[in-house]
């Protein structure tokens, strides 16, 4: 049996080579920020805060959370166009009240932030009316990205003289 190659993290890659471009000045970066509320109680007892924080694992996580200038970033990346990244950051939005560990940032302006590798007009006209901004960036790894991706969905491809 072939030896299984790591996985390469490239949404990780994509928001590590991005962030400190356009925030780098940043008070705070959070990465993989769990948002929501935690439960207080099982089985008629209450949580522990570990046992607390351990129960939260259904709950949902942003790829980073910004504080610059006063402002609280909430943000998403994708390396294609994806709509659905763009909903998830208006629930995401809506669980930042919620999240306890968060109760230092209350009361800041949030806006919301969809970082993508490939634009697309339409997801640009669905987030503007919803106040979600989009950025565009391409890294010079994102040929290595495409190319992975590509082989993994086609599979191999065999050309054959004479068509």
């Amino acid at each position: 049996m072939a030896e299984k190659k790591p996985r390469e993290a490239w949404e990780m890659r994509f928001l590590a080579d991005w962030l400190p471009r356009r925030f780098p000045r940043a008070q705070r970066v959070m990465l993989n920020v769990r948002l929501g509320e935690l439960p207080r109680e099982a089985g008629g007892r209450a949580l522990t805060w570990p046992e607390r924080r351990a129960m939260g694992v259904k709950n949902r996580f942003a790829d980073a959370l910004v504080l610059d200038g006063g402002t609280l970033w909430l943000i998403e990346t994708s390396l294609g166009a994806k709509l659905e990244k763009a909903a998830q950051l208006e629930v995401y939005d809506s669980l930042l009240p919620e999240t306890e560990e968060l109760a230092e940032l209350a009361g800041l302006p949030v806006r919301k932030l969809l970082v993508v590798a490939q634009e697309d007009r339409k997801l640009r006209e669905w987030c503007r009316p919803r106040g979600i901004e989009v950025a565009f960036h391409r890294p010079p790894f994102i040929e290595a990205y495409l190319a992975a991706t590509l082989r993994k969905d086609l599979g191999p491809l065999t050309l054959r003289a004479g068509g």
